[in-house]
């Protein structure tokens, strides 16, 4: 009847609606918490809000955003935040075998049968995916988990995952960080601040080139190296996290705040912008000065 699909048709429109309202707070948590990766927030909002604009073709395939880039750059704390904005999302760690196994039965596919919702959306974060695995690692019959989530990804809708929802895989691979690395440096060189969409699209499909045919089709999201200034940018934001007497103690400090970055390695050696770490090592410098001051 008419009011039935009114009715309907409103409920569409609500979840629409909460859909975009969800992207946008993403938008504004991710921004608020990662330091100096706009390109890869910007891309990573930009691929979920047109995928969740795509109406019905939305239950068809998956979106699935590829995280590649420098290590200590914020691929793992992107996850995490994503998480964290999201209920129901699935987290998973590739490289940690034996958690991996005992969540999944060591058969990805089945796993996400059972798993997937027909009621809302399907988001499954997977940190530190190698797509090249020692096969010493593995035991005789065992399949490596990259092989498991290429199964899952080529065979997606002959093999029961359909749920008429949208699904949102983001994997943030292990290794690749020297092509980023090698961009920035030809910026640097270039006498650029700013990356242009032109610059971006060479770094993206550079990495697209890498990747096995499976993934050719993904969402590919560039972490860039982290500057001098994201370090401290970093510094400031974890010191505010810390006790007053620490926050006095290191601003009390020569040079206060900047005084901690020579601690940090940077490249390249004629101009050392970029960390070597990203803002890995930031909680273990503020733990030595706190534990200095014991």
């Amino acid at each position: 009847s008419f009011h039935c699909l009114f009715r309907t048709s409103y409920a569409i429109l609500l979840l629409t609606c909460a859909f975009y309202l969800q992207v946008e707070v993403l938008n504004v948590t991710l921004h608020q918490h990662l330091v100096g990766q706009d390109i890869a927030i910007n891309r990573t909002v930009a691929a979920i809000a047109r995928y969740l604009g795509g109406g019905e073709s939305v239950a068809s395939l998956p979106l699935v955003l590829v995280y590649v880039g420098c290590s200590g750059c914020g691929k793992t704390y992107a996850l995490s935040l994503i998480a964290k904005h999201c209920p129901h999302t699935e987290a998973l760690v590739a490289s940690h075998q034996v958690a991996l196994a005992r969540r999944t039965g060591d058969n990805l596919l089945h796993w996400l049968q059972s798993t997937l919702s027909s009621r809302r959306p399907n988001f499954i974060v997977i940190d530190d995916v190698d797509l090249a695995p020692d096969p010493a690692n593995l035991g005789p019959g065992d399949q490596s988990f990259s092989a498991q989530l290429e199964t899952v990804l080529s065979s997606w809708g002959q093999s029961g995952q359909q749920t008429g929802q949208a699904v949102i895989f983001v994997l943030s691979l292990s290794g690749g960080a020297s092509v980023a690395e090698g961009f920035a440096l030809k910026l640097l060189g270039d006498k650029q601040n700013v990356s242009s969409s032109e610059d971006v699209k060479g770094l993206v499909e550079a990495y697209r080139y890498m990747l096995p045919p499976w993934l050719k089709s993904a969402e590919i999201v560039p972490f860039l190296p982290l500057t001098k200034a994201d370090v401290k940018e970093c510094l400031l934001r974890q010191l505010a996290q810390h006790t007053p007497e620490l926050r006095a103690r290191v601003l009390a400090l020569p040079g206060g705040v900047n005084s901690l970055l020579q601690d940090f390695r940077f490249y390249p050696a004629e101009n050392p912008i970029f960390s070597e770490s990203g803002c890995k090592e930031v909680p273990i410098k503020l733990a030595l000065v706190a534990a200095d001051s014991l």
